[in-house]
Formats: C-alpha cells, structure tokens, sequence
C-alpha cells in the first residue's frame, strides 16, 4: 500500500498538475503571441526584398525647353534605378492623381519622372509653393509671356509638345549620367497620343511606349455615345444638302468671315452662323481628336516596342478603334492588355494594371537591342566614310608614280611573254 501511494501521489502531482499548468495554459497564451510573430515575419520579408524595398526620394525637377519655358515635374527616384519612365498626363489633371502608380514602379527600382502642369496655367491644380526656387532663371514673367503655347503637358501643337518632351528627357538623361539604364515613354490619355507622338518624331533613343488606347477621354454611358455617333451622321448629310440662301451667305461674299467693317480680325471669334461650321473636313478645337486623326495617319512609322493598356468602358468614339490601330501599327513587338475599366482605376491602386506594367518593363530590359537600334547606334559610319575619301582624293595625285608603273609595264610584258615558248606560242595564235 505504501508503494502504490508512493506513487500514485507523485503521478497526479508531477504529471497531472504539470499538464494544466505548464502545457496548457502557454497553449492560450501562445495565440496572442504566434500572431505579431507572424506579423514580424511578413513585414522583414517585405523590406528585406530589395526588389520591393520602398526606398525612393520623392521630389521634383526643372528643365528649360526651347521657348525658354520651364517643364515642371515630380520625380520618384530609387537608389539604384534599372530603367527610367518619363509620364505624361492627361490634359487638365495633375500627375499626382496617379502617385500610386509612381511609387510601384519606384518601389521596384524604377525612376519616373512625370511632367506636371505649369503653375501659370492653373493654380488650383500644383501648389504654386512647390515651385518657389531662388534660381534666377525661374522667370514666371517670361513664362506667363509666352502663355498662348503652354509647355508641356499643357495645351500647345503636337510639334512643341513634341519639343517639349525631347528636351525633358535629354535633361533628365544629363542628370541621371552615371547610370546606363533605358528609358521608357509612357502617357495615359492624351499623354497616351503624345507618347506615340514623340516615339515617331523624336530622335532620343527609347527603349519602348506605353500607352492607353488613343480614343480614351472618360467613361461615358450607351446613350452619349449613341447620340455622338447620329449627331456625327447628321452633320454630314447635312453638309450634303443645298443651303438656301440667307443673310450669313449674302454677308461672307461681301465681307470677309475673319474681318469686321473696319478691317480688325476676329479669327479668334467662331461664327455659328457659318455654313462650313460644321463640315467634317473643318478642323475641330478637341484636341484629343485633332491629334488621334494626325497619329492615325503616321501609326505605320512607329517602329518601338509598345504596350496598350485598353479599357472596355472608356472608349469615346468608334472612330479610332484600340484593336484596328494596335493592328496597324507598324512595330513589330506590340503588346495589347485589355482591362474592364482604366479611367478611375488607374488613379488608384490598380494592381492589375501595375504588374502588367512591370513585367513588361522587365521583359524589355532583358532584351537585347533590335537589328534597327544597332544600325541607328552605327550612324556616323557614313560620315567616316565621306572623310576617308576626302584625304585619299586630295594628296595622292601629285607624288604617285602611276605613270612610271604604266611605262614599265609595257616594255617588261613582252619580253617576259617572248621568254617563256608557251606564253608566245599563245600570243602568235591570238595574233
């Protein structure tokens, strides 16, 4: 009996107690604690990704244009950036309105620097304090007198918008030296056509574009594009139709249409009472249209890489569809990512959007130059040339005895064809 108490006691006590106390009750405790653990081993892994580390400087940049205009932007710089992407807006927005967009890409070692409007066009859009530099050559007064063709992104011709953005990226180029990186064109919206634009027209060397559709403005609904597309049909059958004379005919005959009684010009002024107001060949103030018409009848010469971000429900007129023009295009590497809506979307957080970005960027950064760019890079090989025979032209005709040569020739080859019988055999046959 003594042995069974001897040990049954210390089994209730030394396992029984120990279990309740010291296995259990840590068991409840240890939920509460396993949690922030977790927690602490997501967040080391997300920073200690140097792929998504998010160590960026947010700030902004200058650059001076040819019309002695400041381009205005905000830069999101990594540390040591794989590629650039220079942005161009929408017209009437700021670029902040896709920051979040930045700083994915910024995240990920890749520097943007996007074009923002000009504090003289509007206040209520950049904060006017960003811009306060002591540089002298921040000239508001001088900017304000050319205020008839903004810089860029603002409203001016395709060409100078084009200008503009050749000198942006050369000077972004001069500051980012010490890197040998590629950079990227990209343009949401009417910055969407100016990218295309620019691939075309310019001469920096871009790696690739992307791009929304060309035809984007905004979400609309069933019924505006319906009532777009009959107003468009009706203008033209209208235009068709004979106009019976009034007093607005009798008037353009005897007086010029830009022109008042005493000679002032009023070509700023839009007469409704026109009848050439609204043919289909008068050139239009949309400048989305304008420009998408011109890019339409180019779209062969854009030879990039290029990647279209299309959006279903933003299409605006069915003029300028996304997949005839992707078609048309005459690069070779086109890349057409098609999304249920891209106007709201891309002013937040998309990830769909973000990752689709990124892959392609890093897809062609892997690439290896197209047989195009190496002959582009190979330019000066003609100048070369013309030089090579420049010198070759000017001093060699004096001091060559190509005359000497000539003379001997004559008297040496017959008697060598004289000593040799089957040399002379053969030249008395050809005889």
């Amino acid at each position: 009996m003594e042995t069974k108490g001897s040990v049954d006691q210390p089994r209730k006590g030394s396992v029984d107690q120990p279990r309740k106390g010291s296995v259990d009750q840590p068991r409840k405790g240890s939920v509460s604690v396993e949690q922030p653990r977790k927690e602490s081993i997501e967040q080391t892994r997300k920073t200690s990704d140097p792929a998504r580390k998010p160590s960026f400087s947010q700030g902004s940049a200058v650059v001076l244009n040819a019309r002695h205009q400041h381009l205005h932007s905000n830069s999101y710089v990594p540390k040591d950036p794989r590629a650039v992407v220079i942005f161009l807006p929408n017209t009437g927005e700021s670029c902040t309105r896709y920051a979040a967009f930045f700083k994915f890409l910024a995240s990920n070692q890749i520097a943007v620097f996007a074009l923002e409007q000009s504090p003289v066009i509007d206040e209520t859009l950049v904060d006017n304090a960003l811009y306060k530099h002591p540089n002298p050559e921040l000239n508001i007064e001088r900017i304000s007198s050319n205020a008839i063709e903004y810089p860029a992104p603002g409203a001016c011709s395709v060409k100078k918008y084009v200008d503009d953005v050749q000198h942006f990226a050369v000077g972004i180029s001069k500051r980012l030296s010490d890197y040998k990186i590629d950079y990227f064109l990209c343009g949401f919206f009417y910055g969407g056509l100016m990218a295309a634009h620019s691939a075309i027209s310019s001469d920096f060397p871009w790696k690739g574009i992307i791009m929304t559709s060309p035809d984007l403005s905004g979400p609309i609904g069933f019924l505006e594009t319906f009532s777009s597309n009959l107003t468009a049909n009706l203008e033209k059958m209208r235009a068709l139709m004979p106009k019976p004379p009034s007093f607005a005919l009798f008037r353009q005959k005897l007086m010029p249409k830009q022109l008042d009684h005493m000679g002032n010009s009023f070509s700023f002024i839009s007469d409704p009472t026109s009848p050439q107001e609204n043919e289909e060949d008068f050139e239009t103030d949309d400048m989305h249209l304008n420009a998408a018409r011109e890019l339409d009848t180019m779209k062969l010469r854009l030879k990039l890489p290029i990647l279209i971000l299309n959006g279903k429900n933003d299409a605006k007129k069915i003029r300028i569809k996304a997949d005839r023009f992707g078609r048309q295009i005459g690069s070779k590497d086109k890349t057409i990512k098609e999304f249920k809506e891209l106007h709201t979307s891309l002013g937040l957080e998309c990830p769909e959007v973000n990752s689709a970005v990124l892959d392609w960027i890093e897809r062609m950064i892997t690439l290896e130059p197209m047989p195009k760019d190496i002959e582009n890079e190979s330019t000066p090989a003609p100048i070369e040339e013309s030089i090579a025979k420049v010198p070759a032209a000017a001093p060699t005709p004096a001091p060559t005895p190509a005359p000497i040569a000539k003379s001997e020739s004559k008297v040496e080859v017959p008697k060598l064809l004289a000593s040799i019988p089957e040399a002379a055999e053969g030249t008395t046959k050809t005889a």
